[in-house]
């Protein structure tokens, strides 16, 4: 679990570095503060995944993070927060289970999925195997 979450934090990290890209001509803070969340959001499922030996399902979502559906395996909550936190926008974050992965995204400043200013992150599986 720490190489995970070691992974998931150079990962969101290098977001960071990146905000200013080449779709920005300065630093954009709302972003930051986004992708930090974001982290967060991510620590907090690799977390329960560690207990309950797999990501939320799409029905429990994110508030799986810090309600426990009645499961005994249940260490949480994983999140220092009473409710799931929103982006820097005041929207939702999205949250796709892929069984052995997951998505997060945010619909950046626009409010708008699928457009250009979204942020994401996403997890493939790395467990197993000789990787």
């Amino acid at each position: 679990m720490k190489k995970e979450i070691a992974i998931i934090l150079i990962l969101v990290l290098a977001g960071l570095w990146f905000t200013k890209s080449p779709r920005h001509d300065r630093y954009d803070p709302k972003e930051a503060t986004t992708y930090l969340t974001i982290t967060e959001l991510a620590v907090g499922l690799v977390k329960f995944r560690s207990d309950m030996d797999r990501y939320p399902t799409a029905g429990e979502g994110l508030t799986g993070l810090i309600v426990n559906n009645e499961s005994e395996t249940w260490k949480g909550p994983y999140l220092n927060h009473a409710e799931i936190p929103v982006d820097e926008w005041g929207n939702k974050f999205v949250y796709i289970n892929k069984d052995s992965s997951f998505a997060l995204l945010s619909s950046g400043k626009d409010g708008k999925p699928g457009t250009k200013d979204d942020l994401e992150f996403r997890t493939e599986q790395t467990h197993g195997g000789n990787r």
